[in-house]
């Protein structure tokens, strides 16, 4: 059974039980509402934004790969996306900044990333999962997939009626017809 998106209810429990973690916080707003793949997610360095310009620059991914640890990989479809942040969003991402100065005395290393590890290093997605499952967990919510918080932006978006260029755009896919069959669901509300 394909994952589908988180229904609206759960989502605003998750971003409630996160809002006391500024980094869980951030993770979770970009992935809701971006709908960047999460490896995409863990490659993200603070150079990627523009605060001036309110642009987030999408191009490397963070990956395992074998004998190598995790290691930056251009983004899946090789081409380099931009997309635009809202003032909440820079707002949110400043706050969680404000936060990750203050851990890196704790850190071994700095790869200048938004989302490293406790140590200022890559993330591994293991990690990752981990975290967000605590904060289902926490908003008594169902174990969800972190992937499926990229479906529920998809599915927003195209509720809302954004364009489909713009949500392939969004996504990094070239087909719409991706978009249409895996990451796009009805909502309970658009049902009701």
């Amino acid at each position: 059974v394909p994952t589908k998106n988180i229904p609206a209810q759960d989502v605003e429990k998750i971003y409630r039980a996160a809002i006391t973690d500024p980094t869980m916080y951030a993770r979770i707003d970009i992935a809701f509402t971006t709908g960047l793949r999460p490896g995409e997610v863990l490659g993200l360095l603070w150079s990627d934004i523009d605060f001036e310009r309110q642009t987030l620059s999408i191009e490397r991914q963070v990956q395992p790969v074998r004998g190598k640890g995790l290691v930056f990989q251009s983004v899946k479809q090789d081409e380099i996306r931009v997309i635009p942040l809202t003032d909440e969003q820079c707002a949110i991402l400043l706050r969680h900044r404000e936060h990750q100065d203050r851990q890196k005395e704790k850190w071994t290393r700095d790869e200048n990333l938004i989302f490293p590890n406790n140590k200022g290093g890559k993330q591994t997605s293991k990690a990752d999962r981990a975290r967000f499952h605590r904060v289902c967990q926490q908003a008594g919510v169902a174990k969800y997939q972190i992937y499926q918080m990229r479906k529920t932006c998809l599915t927003n978006m195209h509720t809302d009626g954004v364009d489909i260029k713009t949500q392939m755009q969004f996504s990094g896919h070239r087909q719409a017809s991706t978009l249409l069959n895996h990451y796009i669901f009805p909502t309970e509300e658009s049902l009701n």
